[in-house]
């Protein structure tokens, strides 16, 4: 549920040509012997009482429905509530005078109400995606300079440049252009009966070859389970994002992270952060540099994004990455490899300083507590003092062992980064809620999983995993 203040001149959107949205005619009317009782959505800020709307929508599915926007008059309140196949909108009953209706896809509609709206008064609506209600194929060209790069129709690849499509659907289609050393460019168009649209598309480099990042690759060797008869190998540090390069990659050492230059995040900061919105592979327009509190930017719905584009390590073209199939833990496989799986020594994890950096150390399967004495091992109360580990030892008695770090790379809250070097806190591939999602954390003298309290908007560190053979 949330809460908005709308100011119509505060608000720019860059809409798709060809406006699919529409109010059913005739569709709009008074509910009869509806009154809003729910008490958690009756009256706005000003104390002005809601009035309610129920959106019905055709030819618009769940998630479409999600990423719906509406805006009313200069001091509207408007909160939204989501139900099968409609939005119940309660706007405050005065001033509001029209409901104008958005989505990225398929433009906008304003609906000017014949009637003023009453204080707890019901109403309902028709809201019709067009675009379906044509029917037929089309044909797309499409062209690429330099050409050879691969062509995806709403996200799923069908060729490479130069592209000549046998049949396309009607409707409302996006189009995107991939080449690797060159930005993933998208267009959308909206085919018509009969119609061959042709796009031609200028490919720019993603940087000059000199100012291209470098980063070593690196293998570790630990094995850990995850499940009954499930082992996965770590990646060698946390990932990292430059969103001027556009360019991923893992942390050069364990111990790495950010740190207070993840404040920096930005769609043109040339320089890296590695804490992100949850989903933020960059896939669907989620993007790794968002900042917003809007659950629209990240990834939705009660799905988890396991196995999906919105996970980074499906998604993401890692620098270093070795060709891995990469992909994060979720929660379930997070809480077996900290408490439930068996190991030859008995030791799952350590509190630790690893060259002066706090965290946790992860120990193997095959462990031997002949590598090195540890301190109160498994002990959720633990302190990081507990054990000093210089560079040295690390790199020779643990990582050579195939021992996994996670530094207390701290959290970002929007544009605000706070407990660096005193909090652990690591996405899992888990949603919780339709705005939250799990986390793995770890604090001083605490190991916790984190769950409804984190909104997905929050910006947490990633470690990727692949599935060992």
């Amino acid at each position: 549920m949330k809460k908005y203040l709308f100011l119509f001149f505060a608000f720019f959107f860059s809409i798709v040509a060809y406006a699919q949205l529409e109010v059913k005619p005739d569709s709009f009317k008074e509910v009869p012997g509806f009154v809003n009782i729910n008490t958690d959505i009756y009256e706005d800020d000003n104390n002005v009482l809601y009035a309610v709307i129920k959106v019905n929508t055709e030819n618009i599915n769940d998630k479409e429905r999600h990423q719906l926007l509406f805006q009313g008059n200069a001091a509207t309140f408007i909160e939204l509530e989501y139900k099968v196949g409609e939005v119940w909108v309660y706007l405050s009953s005065k001033p509001a005078t029209y409901l104008k209706i958005s989505h990225p896809d398929f433009g906008s509609t304003e609906f000017w109400f014949p009637f003023d709206l009453e204080p707890k008064k019901g109403y309902e609506m028709v809201l019709v995606n067009k675009a379906f209600q044509l029917s037929g194929i089309g044909y797309i060209t499409v062209t690429s300079t330099p050409k050879g790069a691969d062509v995806f129709v709403d996200n799923e690849r069908v060729g490479v440049t130069p592209y000549l499509s046998e049949v396309i659907n009607v409707g409302n289609h996006k189009i995107s252009v991939s080449l690797d050393g060159y930005k993933t460019v998208a267009k959308r168009i909206v085919i018509l009966n009969g119609n061959e649209e042709e796009l031609e598309f200028n490919l720019v480099p993603e940087a000059n070859n000199k100012d291209m990042p470098h980063a070593s690759t690196k293998q570790l060797n630990g094995k850990f389970s995850v499940s009954p008869g499930k082992q996965v190998v770590f990646s060698q540090g946390n990932l990292q994002y430059n969103a001027a390069k556009n360019v991923w990659k893992f942390a050069e050492n364990q111990w790495d992270y950010i740190g207070l230059n993840n404040r920096n995040i930005s769609s043109s900061y040339d320089g890296w952060i590695d804490l992100f919105g949850w989903g933020t592979s960059g896939y669907n327009n989620n993007n790794p540099y968002y900042t917003s509190s809007e659950s629209k930017d990240y990834a939705m719905g009660k799905n988890d994004i396991s196995n999906t584009n919105y996970d980074w390590g499906v998604y993401c073209k890692i620098l270093n990455g070795g060709g891995k199939k990469w992909r994060t833990l979720t929660s379930n496989e997070w809480m077996y490899l900290i408490k439930n799986r068996g190991t030859k020594s008995g030791i799952l994890y350590a509190k630790a300083e690893v060259d002066g950096v706090n965290g946790v150390i992860l120990l193997p399967d095959d462990w031997s507590e002949n590598n090195y004495h540890l301190n109160n091992p498994n002990n959720k109360s633990g302190g990081f003092h507990n054990n000093r580990i210089s560079k040295n030892d690390w790199n020779n008695l643990f990582e050579k062992h195939g021992a996994v770090f996670i530094p207390a790379a701290g959290v970002r809250t929007w544009d605000s980064v706070d407990f660096v070097g005193t909090r652990c806190s690591y996405w899992t591939a888990s949603h919780c809620a339709d705005d939250r999602a799990y986390c793995v954390g770890f604090l001083d003298g605490v190991l916790y999983q984190m769950s409804y309290y984190y909104t997905r908007s929050f910006g947490n560190s990633v470690r990727l995993v692949y599935d060992s053979e």
